[in-house]
């Protein structure tokens, strides 16, 4: 949770454990503290525009970042969510975050599989055995090439 000040600088209200575990923090160490100068220079670079994006518009903001941690790259899925007071002035940001990683990782993997499929010169044809009279799902371009279907 960030907390607006009036001159639009953003002090870390309230951080969690993982969340600090991922921004390489010590939550302690940073409550209290403009955020600028609390995370590091490029998680902060990661996150500066769509945090002020949504003070600008009041508009809940939504969107993935790639971030490398040491050796491997991770991915995350953000909100961040304005809340406002009894006038309508923005004075608090909530971040959340979830770590999609192994979705991506997934996502990459179906893509290559996928790729190979089709582009393999053997006929492949795939069904779908739990919907009834088992039909046809699949078919890849040397099939079409072979039997002239599809």
């Amino acid at each position: 949770v960030f907390e607006r000040q009036p001159d639009s600088t953003l002090l870390v209200g309230a951080i969690n454990r993982i969340a600090a575990e991922q921004f390489g923090v010590i939550a302690t160490e940073i409550i209290g503290h403009n955020l600028r100068d609390a995370l590091p220079a490029a998680q902060y670079a990661l996150l500066e525009s769509e945090l002020y994006h949504v003070l600008e518009t009041g508009h809940r903001r939504e969107f993935e970042e790639q971030i490398q941690l040491g050796q491997l790259i991770s991915h995350r899925q953000c909100v961040i969510t304005p809340l406002s007071d009894d006038h309508g002035a923005i004075h608090r940001l909530v971040l959340n975050f979830q770590d999609i990683s192994r979705e991506r990782q997934l996502d990459a993997t179906l893509h290559m599989l996928q790729s190979a499929i089709e582009t393999a010169t053997s006929a492949i044809l795939l069904f779908d055995r739990t919907r009834p009279r088992v039909p046809i799902i699949f078919i890849n371009s040397a099939f079409s090439a072979m039997t002239g279907f599809g």
